[in-house]
C-alpha cells in the first residue's frame, strides 16, 4: 500500500472546522463518516489546478531543462498510483495554425518543444476541455492527444465530435479500472456538435449519461470540470447543484477548474453509501498571461499564481477514504514550490474558509457576494471587444441583463458590511473598478495551532 508522507507540522492548522477531520498520526483530512482505516487496498490519486503556457514561460523554459517547472512538485507525488493535470493550453505548431474564433480576445497555442517538460512532470492523466482548447481548432487537439498517448498520458475531454469528446480516458491502477471524463462551460463557440470539432460541454444531464455509461467500465470514474467565474471564491450555487447531481449519479471526485483561485471542498456522500469529494476549483498549478491584459486582469493573475494547492486523494473500497494537501505557489523563475509553513498556514485557512460553506444541505450563497473580481475583469474585456468591434454591444447588453450579472452587482454593492459605493466615496474616486481587491478576505491563521 502507499504510504502517505509524514505531515509538516503546519499541516495541523486545518483542523478547525467539523467537516476536517484531521487524523493526526498521518495528516489526513477525514470525511466526516469515516474513521480512518481503509477500506481495502488504497489508490492514490494526485490532483492540482490550471497549467497554461504562454510568452515568457515558453521562451524561459526552451533554455531550461525538462525537469525545471515540476521538479519539487514531482518528488512530491513521487510512487502515486495516479496523477491528474489540467492543460489548459493544447501544444501545436504556429505554422499554418489559423484561430478557431478570429475575434476572441485571448488565444493560446502552446510550442511541442515544451511537451518534454509536461512529460518530466510524471501526469498519468490529462484534461483537454477548457475555454482554450478550441483556439487555433482541431489540429492542435489531435497532435497534443497523439503527442501525450505516445507518452503514456490518456486525455479526455474534446474530439472530432461531441461523441469523440465525451469518450472517457481509461486507465489500470491497483488492479481497477479508472474512467476520466472531462468537460468544459457549455459555449455555443467551442462546443463539440454532431459533426464538428471541439469540447464535451458541461450539460448536467449529458453529464450524467456519461457517467452511468462510465459505472459500467470502470470501478472508479473521475469528472474534470472546467467551469466557474474567474478570480472568484466560490462556485455558483446552480454549479453546486449540478456538481452534487453528478455525484449522486455515480462519480468518486469531480475536480474542478478555470476559476483560477483555489475553492472549496465539499464531502458528499452518494445513495449507494459511497464517499465522494466536490473540489469545485484546485486554483493554479503553472500560469502565464498576457501581458497586454488590465490592471485588474493582471494583478488578479498574479495572486492565483499563490497560495495553490496540490492534493493526494485516497480512494478504497468505499469511495474516498482521506486526503491531504500540499499548498504551492508559483515561482518568479516558472517553478512550482512548496509553500513555506507561514505561506501555507494562510493557504490552508483560505481553503477551510472557503470549504465551509460548501458543506451545508442548502446550496452555498457566498457566490452573489464574493464576485467583485469577476465584474473587474469583465469591464475592460468589453470595452475592448466593443472598440475592435461596434456590434459587440448587443452582446454586451445581453451579459448585463441576465440574472447572474444582476446580482453579482447587487451583492457587490450591497450585501457587504461596507458597501462598494461608500469605500469608493471614502476613496475619494470614482473609479469602482478597483474595490473589487477589497474581497471578503479568509480569516488569518491561529498561532500555536
Amino acid at each position: 500500500m502507499h504510504s502517505p508522507p509524514k505531515p509538516p507540522r503546519w499541516f495541523r492548522s486545518a483542523d478547525r472546522s467539523s467537516r476536517f477531520r484531521l487524523d493526526r498520526a498521518s495528516g489526513r483530512l477525514l470525511p466526516p463518516d469515516r474513521d480512518g482505516k481503509p477500506a481495502g487496498e488504497t489508490l492514490v490519486l494526485y490532483a492540482s489546478g490550471d497549467i497554461i503556457w504562454e510568452r515568457d514561460l515558453m521562451a524561459f523554459l526552451r533554455e531550461g531543462p525538462a525537469e525545471h517547472p515540476f521538479g519539487e512538485v514531482r518528488r512530491l507525488w513521487a510512487g502515486a498510483d495516479l496523477v491528474f493535470a489540467q492543460l489548459e493550453t493544447v501544444f501545436g505548431p504556429r505554422e499554418g495554425a489559423r484561430m478557431w474564433e478570429p475575434e476572441k480576445r485571448i488565444s493560446y497555442l502552446t510550442d511541442p518543444a515544451l511537451i518534454p517538460h509536461f512529460v518530466a512532470g510524471g501526469f498519468h492523466l490529462a484534461c483537454l476541455a477548457s475555454n482554450h482548447t478550441m483556439d487555433h481548432g482541431l489540429g492542435p487537439i489531435e497532435f497534443t492527444r497523439a503527442r501525450l498517448a505516445a507518452a503514456g498520458i490518456a486525455s479526455s475531454g474534446s474530439g472530432a465530435d461531441l461523441a469523440a469528446a465525451r469518450q472517457p480516458a481509461l486507465l489500470q491502477a491497483r488492479g481497477r479500472t479508472v474512467a476520466l471524463l472531462s468537460y468544459a462551460t457549455d459555449d455555443p463557440n467551442s462546443n463539440a456538435g454532431e459533426k464538428t470539432p471541439g469540447n464535451a460541454p458541461f450539460r448536467r444531464q449529458l453529464v450524467i449519461e456519461d457517467v452511468l455509461r462510465a459505472r459500467q467500465k470502470a470501478d472508479l470514474v473521475l469528472v474534470s470540470v472546467h467551469k466557474g467565474r474567474e478570480f472568484v471564491d466560490f462556485p455558483a450555487p446552480d454549479h453546486q447543484a449540478d456538481c452534487r447531481a453528478i455525484v449522486d449519479a455515480g462519480a468518486d471526485v469531480i475536480l474542478g477548474h478555470h476559476p483560477h483561485f483555489l475553492q472549496g471542498l465539499e464531502w458528499r456522500r452518494r445513495p449507494d453509501g459511497r464517499q465522494a469529494a466536490i473540489f469545485y476549483s484546485l486554483g493554479s498549478l503553472l500560469v502565464d498571461y498576457e501581458p497586454f491584459l488590465s490592471r485588474a486582469e493582471l494583478a488578479l493573475f498574479r495572486r492565483s499564481q499563490q497560495n495553490n494547492a496540490v492534493f493526494r486523494i485516497e480512494l478504497d473500497g468505499q469511495g474516498v477514504a482521506g486526503l491531504q494537501v500540499a499548498p504551492v505557489r508559483q515561482t518568479a523563475d516558472w517553478r512550482v514550490r512548496l509553500e513555506t509553513p507561514a505561506e501555507a498556514a494562510q493557504t490552508l485557512a483560505n481553503f477551510e474558509w472557503c470549504s465551509h460553506p460548501l458543506n451545508h444541505e442548502r446550496p452555498c450563497t457566498k457566490f452573489w457576494v464574493t464576485g467583485g473580481p469577476y465584474l473587474a475583469i469583465q469591464y475592460p474585456s468589453i470595452w475592448m471587444h466593443l472598440k475592435r468591434r461596434p456590434g459587440y454591444l448587443a452582446s454586451a447588453l445581453r451579459w448585463w441583463l441576465r440574472e447572474e450579472t444582476f446580482r453579482l452587482h447587487w451583492g457587490f454593492f450591497f450585501a457587504r458590511e461596507t458597501p462598494a459605493w461608500v469605500l469608493a466615496l471614502r476613496a475619494g474616486s470614482g473609479r469602482l473598478l478597483r474595490l473589487p481587491f477589497q474581497r471578503l478576505r479568509p480569516p488569518a491563521p491561529r498561532r500555536g495551532r
